[in-house]
C-alpha cells in the first residue's frame, strides 16, 4: 500500500475547519490530514515535516495567505500551494499570485475539493526530475515585470476586457508581440465556461494568463540581445498559435463539443510551453540538447531525455497540471509527440494536437518532415480516424491559405 500524501489545511475560522474535517472524513485512508488556525501555526508545522499539498484561506489575522504561501515557496518548494479563497479577495490573490498554483473559490463543494487536492497529490509522479520539479514549483515570474504588479492589477480592474489589460504589458516593454499576447489572452478565456463557478474561473485564468505572459517576457529578455535564440522563442510561439488553431479546426471538422474545440485550441497553443522553460532555466544544458538535435540521425526528444530524464512535453505537461488547468489540457501537452497509451473511446483533444502538430510541420516542410514521420499511423489505423487525414490537412491547410494561420 502506497504511504499517505500528507494535507494541510490552514483557515482561522473554528466553523471552516470543522466543515473541512467533516467534508474530508472520507479521503482519511488516501491522505495524511492536519488541520491549523494561523500561517504561524503552518510554517511552525512545516519545519518538522514537510508536507505534499497546503490549501490556505486568504484573507487570516496576522499573516495572510498570500504571505504565507509565499513563505512556504521558498521553504518547502515541492509543496503544492493552493488558496481557498471568496471572490472579495481577488485582488489580494492577485497580489500573492507567484505564490499560489491554484486557486478555489468559496464555497467550494466536497467533489471539487477533493479532485483538486488529488490531483495535486499526483504532481510527484508526473516530474522525476527533482531540479526540474523545484524550478518549476518555485517560478517567480512577476519578478522581472517592467511595471509593478500592482498597475497589472488596476489595469485588470479597469479593463473592459482581458485583452485590453494584458496588452498594456505589452507597451510596458515586456517584449513579446501583441499576436502572441491576445493569443494568450483569448485561448485561456476561452475555458471559462468549463471551470465550475464563475469566481474560480475568472480569478484562476486571469492568474494563469498574467503568468504565462509575466513567464514568456522573463524569458523572452534574457535573450534580447541574442537574435537567433530571440527568433527561436518567437518562432515557438507561433508554432503553438497555429497548432492551436490547427487542432481546433480538427475538432470542429469532427463535430466535437465546443469543450472539446477549446480544450484543443488552448493545448495547441501552450504544447511546446516546456521548451520555454528548458531555455530560460536551464540554458546551458538545452543548448547541449539543441546542438545534439540537430545532428542527422538524433531525435530531439531522445536528446531531451538524455540530459535531463524527462522531455518538454512532460515538463509543460507538469507546470499546466501544477497551475490547475484542466486535465484535457494537460493530457494533451504531454501527448503532442506520441499517442496516449490507452486509446480514447471517443475524440479528444490530444488527438486534435497530436495530429495539429504534425500538420504545422508538414505546412512548413520543416527538415522535410513528413506525416509519416511525425505521426504513428498504426495507432490512428486502431482509433478508426486514419481515413480522416486527408480532410483535417486539407482543413488546417486552407487557414494557411485563408492567412489565419
Amino acid at each position: 500500500m502506497s504511504e499517505r500524501k500528507r494535507v494541510l489545511f490552514v483557515d482561522d475560522e473554528p466553523n471552516l475547519l470543522a466543515g473541512l474535517r467533516r467534508m474530508l472524513r472520507s479521503m482519511r485512508k488516501e491522505w495524511d490530514m492536519t488541520f491549523v488556525a494561523s500561517g504561524a501555526e503552518a510554517l511552525a508545522l512545516l519545519t518538522e515535516r514537510p508536507v505534499d499539498v497546503i490549501v490556505s484561506d486568504m484573507r487570516m489575522p496576522g499573516m495572510d495567505g498570500a504571505e504565507l504561501l509565499g513563505r512556504v515557496r521558498l521553504e518547502s518548494p515541492q509543496t503544492v500551494r493552493i488558496v481557498l479563497s471568496g471572490q472579495a479577495e481577488r485582488e489580494a490573490v492577485l497580489r500573492g499570485a507567484a505564490a499560489i498554483h491554484q486557486y478555489l473559490g468559496k464555497p467550494c463543494d466536497a467533489d471539487t475539493l477533493k479532485a483538486t487536492v488529488r490531483r495535486a497529490c499526483a504532481l510527484v509522479k508526473r516530474m522525476p526530475n527533482a531540479d526540474v520539479r523545484r524550478v518549476v514549483s518555485q517560478l517567480d515570474p512577476f519578478e522581472a515585470l517592467p511595471i509593478s504588479l500592482d498597475e497589472v492589477i488596476a489595469q485588470l480592474k479597469d479593463a473592459d476586457t482581458p485583452v485590453s489589460g494584458l496588452t498594456h504589458l505589452v507597451s510596458a516593454g515586456m517584449g513579446i508581440e501583441t499576436q502572441v499576447v491576445r493569443q494568450i489572452d483569448a485561448a485561456l478565456f476561452s475555458l471559462r465556461s468549463h471551470i465550475p463557478g464563475p469566481a474560480q474561473a475568472s480569478v484562476l485564468l486571469g492568474l494563469n494568463t498574467l503568468k504565462l505572459l509575466a513567464l514568456s517576457a522573463q524569458v523572452f529578455r534574457q535573450y534580447e540581445h541574442q537574435s537567433l535564440a530571440t527568433m527561436a522563442l518567437h518562432s515557438m510561439w507561433h508554432h503553438g498559435i497555429t497548432v492551436g488553431k490547427f487542432a481546433a479546426r480538427i475538432a470542429q471538422v469532427e463535430d466535437a463539443p465546443q469543450a472539446v474545440v477549446d480544450f484543443s485550441a488552448v493545448a495547441g497553443l501552450l504544447h511546446d510551453i516546456g521548451k520555454l522553460i528548458f531555455t530560460g532555466y536551464f540554458a546551458e544544458a538545452y543548448t547541449t540538447v539543441r546542438q545534439k538535435s540537430i545532428q542527422p540521425g538524433v531525435d530531439s526528444l531522445m536528446a531531451e531525455t538524455d540530459e535531463f530524464g524527462v522531455t518538454h512535453a512532460d515538463v509543460g505537461a507538469y507546470l499546466l497540471a501544477l497551475w490547475g488547468l484542466p486535465a484535457p489540457v494537460v493530457t494533451a501537452v504531454k501527448y503532442h509527440n506520441a499517442p496516449p497509451p490507452t486509446v480514447p473511446t471517443e475524440f479528444s483533444p490530444a488527438l486534435a494536437v497530436y495530429v495539429g502538430n504534425a500538420l504545422e510541420y508538414e505546412s512548413r516542410a520543416v527538415r522535410d518532415i513528413t506525416l509519416s514521420d511525425k505521426l504513428d499511423m498504426a495507432y490512428l489505423e486502431r482509433l478508426g480516424v486514419s481515413q480522416r487525414l486527408p480532410v483535417w490537412r486539407e482543413a488546417c491547410h486552407s487557414l494557411v491559405g485563408e492567412g489565419v494561420a
